[in-house]
């Protein structure tokens, strides 16, 4: 009656996506962040906008018909994620774009109870709660890529041996926990000892952690030195064992040759949605110092894989080969791959959409990649008829592991002496 015009009819929300922030570093730079209202998009204290959040802001503002619902991490970060989940409960899909600051420097007792608190939404969360455990588990997917013919460095393995015991107070758990680590250890002393010059120098790191911690680099002649003094000698090893599988309860100890060819760098090859999008050439600075003052420098290199007949080709066709091998419900994927000595490409790693993806500082490489990803994340449905992958290690592992007292370890070590001092 007054001549207003009614207001335009709001867009129907059909789909509602929920996303979980847990990172306060990798800042995006560089690109224009359009802030919706309301104060969960607001940038950290000190201005950072972070990829995740830049990508569910860029979601909210194209895509009208789609709600965005964010759990942020608080100052209590995992301890309060319970009751910040429940705000997710109405979306359809709940997608995990960062996990490394819920997880206390990658604490297995942390990545439980994340998962813990995930598996009542594990029907909705991207990528599955069983693809994480898959890739976060570095063995399945290694075994994967073998099995396929993908060349990748050799690798053996020291399992969490507590399968083999349930009862971890009976008097013959402690000799049965200790047996299993030694027949981990017979096959990498036979293979280390089969090729004395091909394992000269080997490494250590676990499963379930995205960074350089507990990382170690061994020589064989550190096992057959009696001196305890003698820094990465038998003593610490045992002492090592100790910390990841007993106290830290790390299910999987990689050993792997050190691969002098990593000196030279590495190509880290993002792909979203399975298709290639961006490339940076990585190399450590200063690895041989302490692990305070190593430093990653990196370089774009998206257009030389890019190009028809260029020298890098092959190297992205690899990168595809291996992802299409991969759980399909990870929307985003990185394989890391390094040239060897003999001019062959090795697959080094694989990780998902977590800590370090983002080709941080290289503006052009990661706006594709958070378009990319935006759209990627925007589009995902699903398949109902896709089973999840099935990963060594449960997604809810209970297993509790045997202690290893002064005679296990005294035990331990006399068998490395013997080992690597024939």
């Amino acid at each position: 009656r007054l001549g207003l015009r009614p207001p335009p009819p709001q867009p129907t929300v059909d789909l509602r996506l929920g996303f979980i922030i847990g990172k306060k570093d990798d800042e995006v730079s560089g690109l224009p962040y359009k802030q919706p209202p309301g104060p969960d998009f607001e940038p950290e204290d000190n201005g950072a906008v972070h990829s995740d959040l830049f990508v569910a802001a860029s979601i909210l503002q194209k895509r009208k018909n789609i709600g965005v619902h964010l759990v942020r991490r608080g100052p209590r970060a995992l301890a309060a994620l319970p009751g910040e989940l429940s705000k997710l409960k109405t979306c359809d899909y709940i997608h995990v774009l960062e996990s490394e600051d819920y997880l206390n420097n990658h604490c297995y007792e942390e990545y439980l109870k994340l998962f813990r608190y995930l598996i009542p939404f594990k029907d909705k969360v991207v990528p599955s709660l069983e693809t994480m455990s898959f890739i976060m588990s570095k063995k399945d997917y290694l075994s994967l890529l073998g099995n396929e013919g993908v060349q990748t460095i050799p690798t053996w393995y020291i399992d969490r041996p507590d399968a083999d015991c349930p009862d971890p107070d009976r008097p013959d758990s402690e000799q049965t926990f200790i047996a299993s680590i030694e027949n981990s250890m017979k096959s990498i002393k036979d293979e280390i000892i089969r090729n004395p010059d091909y394992v000269r120098t080997f490494i250590t790191k676990p499963s379930h952690s995205g960074t350089r911690v507990d990382y170690k680099k061994w020589t064989r002649a550190n096992f057959c030195d009696a001196d305890p003094s003698i820094p990465g000698g038998r003593r610490q090893f045992v002492e090592y064992i100790y910390k990841l599988l007993v106290q830290d309860r790390k299910p999987v100890i990689l050993v792997q040759p050190y691969m002098t060819a990593l000196e030279g760098g590495e190509w880290r090859m993002y792909f979203i949605n399975r298709q290639f999008t961006a490339c940076l050439k990585t190399t450590w600075a200063n690895e041989n110092l302490g692990e305070e003052q190593v430093s990653l420098r990196a370089r774009d290199e998206t257009s030389k894989l890019n190009e028809e007949n260029g020298e890098l080709r092959q190297l992205k066709e690899l990168g595809q080969r291996v992802v299409n091998l991969l759980p399909k419900d990870s929307i985003m994927y990185r394989v890391d791959v390094f040239r060897n000595h003999d001019g062959s490409w090795v697959v080094n790693e694989v990780e998902m959409v977590d800590a370090c993806l983002i080709p941080y500082g290289h503006k052009d490489g990661c706006a594709a990649v958070l378009k990319a990803l935006a759209e990627a994340v925007a589009g995902f449905r699903r398949d109902p008829d896709q089973p999840p992958v099935k990963p060594s290690v449960p997604v809810n592992d209970q297993a509790v592991p045997v202690n290893m007292s002064p005679w296990a370890k005294d035990h331990l070590e006399g068998e490395l002496l013997r080992w690597f001092s024939s």
